[in-house]
């Protein structure tokens, strides 16, 4: 059993370094050793960073959700009404237009908000406004918060991981070019030999 353990490891040494253990070793292969072993501790350190990637993004959405504050906004100009350029083609105007809004403070606030095309001064509008004072989008409810966080820290995790891989490969293929010159190189020194011996 433990011997059987012992040649799995080896197996897996070999496949990652790609050079059975004890041989021989090149420059190359001891910077190709290098650069795996390189690789994994960055996927080691990248564990950190995505949890605190994830952390801050799960803070961040918890944060908007609880300050943000939903309430009617009162129009105070026309919205742009959709025009027709072409038979069947209508234009959708920039709809954001000057609206006075009431603060959760009970104080009131002006700004542009989106309102529908051909809205009047004077109608009202439901939006969010954020902890700044200043009309957002509906923000992501709180319990959506954990959720967000785990996938943005799964999704940095795979992009690190990702770019790692690819640049790993890109400088295997290249390492792979270089081993193999040499050993054509080698071939050429010894073959002659070779030939007279054999």
């Amino acid at each position: 059993m433990g011997l059987e353990r012992v040649r799995r490891r080896s197996r897996l040494l070999e496949w990652v370094f790609r050079y059975p253990a004890g041989s021989t070793r090149r420059a190359v292969d001891r910077l190709e050793s290098s650069l795996v072993v390189s690789a994994l501790l960055i996927m080691i350190i990248a564990i950190p960073i995505a949890v605190a990637a994830g952390s801050a993004t799960r803070d961040a959405v918890a944060h908007r959700a609880e300050t943000s504050y939903q309430t009617q906004a009162v129009l105070l100009d026309d919205a742009p009404r959709r025009t027709l350029t072409e038979p069947g083609d209508l234009t959708t105007p920039d709809t954001r237009v000057r609206a006075r809004w009431q603060t959760e403070s009970g104080g009131t606030d002006t700004g542009k908000i989106t309102s529908q095309p051909g809205m009047r001064a004077g109608e009202r509008v439901d939006i969010w406004v954020d902890d700044s004072g200043r009309p957002n989008r509906q923000p992501t409810t709180q319990s959506m918060a954990v959720p967000t966080g785990v996938l943005t820290g799964l999704v940095s995790y795979f992009a690190i991981g990702m770019v790692v891989g690819l640049c790993v490969t890109a400088l295997r293929w290249r390492l792979d070019r270089v081993r193999a010159a040499q050993w054509a190189h080698e071939w050429v020194l010894v073959a002659p030999i070779w030939s007279r011996q054999y």
